[in-house]
């Protein structure tokens, strides 16, 4: 789809499984958006639109 952010997708459930303890199963799809560090800074269970993925992905890149 030519995004321009890292997605990961595994249609055999092995990523779903490696979330298991911090994400339910059910709440797939899910964005998780990482800080600089590589820590979960915001998470969208469920489909999510775009005005919200900017927002939150602007506000993480504001965080010093």
């Amino acid at each position: 789809f030519d995004v321009t952010y890292p997605s990961l997708r595994a249609p055999d459930g092995r990523l779903q499984l490696a979330f298991r303890t911090t994400l339910p199963p059910r709440a797939i799809p899910s964005t998780l958006i990482l800080d600089k560090s590589g820590r979960v800074a915001a998470r969208i269970l469920g489909p999510g639109s775009e005005r919200t993925f900017t927002q939150l992905v602007e506000q993480v890149r504001g965080e010093v």
